[in-house]
């Protein structure tokens, strides 16, 4: 049942012959038509299949052959409509490959890419084997770079220990700011005192349920350039384990949960010298327990030096403007990363990252400057059936002010990140990817002394 690629151009071969009567067996009879087909001869394919449905309307081998002479004929609605019946019927891993892959090719022909796109991920399903996944996997680029909207999914659940961003102090020293007292401690402390933080302000156990939806428009192309207008969306809910929740009955977890809509523009052109450039103006918004908390407004700039066929270097500043609805107040951040790229002998993946940036405001909780490196892995080869890649790395941060009094706020971050892929668990094209995270913050002021960790499961396209 193996066929030419799709998404190359038929080519309808004219066929003469005389009248003659032949006799065929069912069998021999999907063979010839097979053959037929696959030689650009439809009229015998068209001839044959016909014969053989009014035989038997579920034959799945002349349902795929009358569906390809369709698309042949430019009838592409009646080419879904047949191959679409052949990969419901059957069973049998190769006449689904077959018939999926007949109806992406008949709605790529019709310019629907995305549903195209989606028999394809089928296609790869059910594929018989390597070859065939591959082959699959081809004509998914294919349809991809052909389709000027990109849709992207995300989900995830990943147990923390911290989802409230919380302290992993349970008491701290009362500072002489009354501010401090009544926001945080909600009690009449004197300086000096040691005091209970809150429930609401230490760390608390449980879930963070993740879901993301990105979308791409690509409004014009050319062979060294590419405009592409995007939007996200996403939302973190905060669910407690149940010892918390009986723990903390008066606290809402919903007051934890977050979510984003972002409307941006990207424009990426080549460079003379192998690499490319990229500027980003984006505006979002962020709500934080069901209250808006932020509206920004970010313009990225990126440049791409591609050293050479082992070596890469990417510049990257960024410029934020931020508003917060709730205090009338804003700020404005300025930031560089440099980030250099190596493919090692042995085909794994070394990357260093060094950042710095500074945030300008009358608010001194939000005023700061600070910086960061980090050093990412990935392994070359599976790891028993595994793809392995991880990062660590340190960051530091100064503010300007600690709740409104005197005197500076400094943190030193460490963060370590392991992705454990299984490639062999795909899902229509999509690859389990198990992310493990831990973050512990040491600060000059207790209260922000705090330890993340954190489990998730996420997928990732495969191709």
């Amino acid at each position: 049942m193996v066929f030419r690629s799709l998404f190359l151009a038929f080519l309808c071969a004219a066929s003469s012959g005389f009248a003659q009567s032949v006799e065929f067996t069912p069998e021999e009879a999907r063979e010839v038509a097979i053959a037929a087909v696959n030689a650009g001869d439809f009229a015998t394919a068209h001839q044959l299949s016909d014969v053989l449905l009014q035989r038997n309307a579920k034959d799945v081998s002349a349902l795929i052959v009358r569906a390809r002479v369709a698309i042949a004929l430019g009838d592409f609605e009646d080419a879904e409509t047949l191959a679409g019946s052949a990969f419901s019927l059957s069973s049998n891993e190769h006449v689904r490959f077959a018939a999926a892959r007949v109806v992406a090719l008949a709605h790529a022909n019709q310019n629907e890419f995305t549903r195209a796109q989606f028999w394809l991920r089928r296609a790869r399903q059910v594929a018989p084997d390597a070859d065939a996944r591959a082959l699959a996997a081809q004509d998914f680029r294919i349809v991809a770079a052909r389709n000027p909207l990109s849709v992207s999914f995300s989900f995830g659940i990943s147990p923390s220990n911290n989802v409230n961003n919380g302290s992993s102090n349970s008491r701290v020293v009362a500072p002489d700011w009354a501010n401090f007292l009544k926001s945080f401690l909600g009690s009449s402390a004197v300086v000096g005192d040691v005091v209970d933080l809150s429930a609401g302000s230490q760390a608390i156990k449980g879930f963070n349920i993740q879901a993301g939806l990105s979308l791409g428009y690509t409004l014009g192309q050319t062979p060294t350039s590419r405009t592409t207008l995007t939007f996200g969306a996403s939302a973190n809910q905060v669910v407690f384990t149940a010892a918390e929740k009986a723990a903390n009955p008066t606290i809402d977890p919903r007051a934890y949960s977050t979510q984003s809509l972002s409307f941006g523009l990207d424009r990426v052109w080549a460079a003379d010298d192998g690499g490319y450039y990229a500027i980003s103006p984006e505006v979002s918004q962020v709500w934080y327990g069901g209250s808006i908390l932020q509206q920004s407004l970010a313009l990225d700039a990126k440049r791409f030096w591609a050293i050479d066929e082992r070596n890469g270097f990417t510049l990257l500043p960024r410029y934020e403007l931020t508003r917060y609805p709730a205090s009338s107040d804003q700020s404005q951040a300025f930031g560089v990363s440099a980030q250099w790229q190596h493919v090692l002998e042995t085909g794994g993946r070394l990357g260093f990252d060094v950042t710095t940036s500074k945030v300008s405001a009358k608010d001194p909780l939000k005023a700061s400057f600070g910086g960061g490196i980090s050093v990412s892995y990935s392994h070359p080869a599976p790891v028993f059936g595994l793809d392995i890649s991880g990062t660590v790395g340190q960051s530091w941060r100064r503010f300007e002010g600690w709740n409104g009094g005197a005197g500076t706020r400094s943190d030193a971050t460490f963060n370590i990140g392991l992705d454990v892929a299984a490639p062999k668990a795909e899902i229509y094209g999509f690859v389990p990817v198990m992310s493990l995270s831990g973050s512990a913050t040491q600060s000059d002021r207790d209260l922000y002394d705090k330890t993340v960790t954190s489990i998730g499961l996420n997928f990732r396209s495969a191709f």
